[in-house]
């Protein structure tokens, strides 16, 4: 996205199966290493999952859309959580276990993808003619706590996961969550006072404040 080429995560475009606990473990792994292919595992069903979202974004017939698709995306981000068990399901509802292999780097990517997906579907709120300007403070106010949520989350690190795995697509979120919490704040606020009380703009602030001193540490 950041190249300006949309990435294709498509299912008409590989054929190959979803991993299974015997692909990437071998027999009598370690506990470590199976809790590590867990979390392998729900990251290639969230990247499904994401795939769908981009192939709605990057549709360029618009008029095709019909309002439920947001919706649709919605419940397949939610239908992937319900797939979830044991400490995979800890670790995306709870942000606990993050001492598992890759289990930062998976919370933070699911964090992003629902953000994402309340962004788009506070966007078709908006473009709807029946909306309710209670609908749409809904949704704005959702996305709004997802971005808050993923900046205690990364506020909440500790060495041990900072210096763990991370996808490099993961250093595409801040700047997403950052640039959505700033066009908040400035449709919100008129004057340059205003704008930093604003608390979309604080949190945005706060983001950079713990990256630097995280880059510093």
């Amino acid at each position: 996205m950041a190249h300006g080429t949309p990435p294709h995560i498509s299912k008409s475009q590989y054929n190959v199966a979803p991993p299974k606990m015997e692909n990437p473990c071998e027999a009598g792994a370690t506990d470590t290493r199976k809790q590590a292919s867990y979390v392998f595992i729900a990251l290639v069903g969230l990247t499904d999952a994401l795939g769908d979202c981009l192939q709605y974004i990057y549709q360029i017939n618009k008029d095709n859309r019909v309002d439920g698709d947001v919706e649709s995306l919605q419940l397949r981000l939610n239908n992937w959580i319900e797939d979830l068990s044991g400490s995979t399901r800890s670790v995306v509802l709870r942000g606990s276990r993050l001492d598992i292999p890759g289990a930062a780097s998976l919370r933070l990517a699911y964090l992003t993808v629902r953000l994402l997906v309340q962004r788009m579907e506070h966007e078709a709120t908006k473009h709807q003619a029946a909306s309710q300007l209670s609908q749409i403070e809904n949704r704005y106010l959702q996305a709004k706590h997802t971005a808050e949520e993923i900046l205690v989350f990364t506020q909440e690190l500790q060495g041990a996961q900072l210096r763990g795995f991370w996808q490099s697509v993961s250093s595409f979120s801040y700047p997403a969550t950052v640039n959505f919490l700033l066009r908040c704040a400035l449709e919100a606020e008129t004057s340059p006072y205003g704008l930093a009380q604003n608390a979309s703009f604080k949190i945005a602030r706060d983001f950079i404040t713990t990256l630097q001193r995280y880059q510093k540490e």
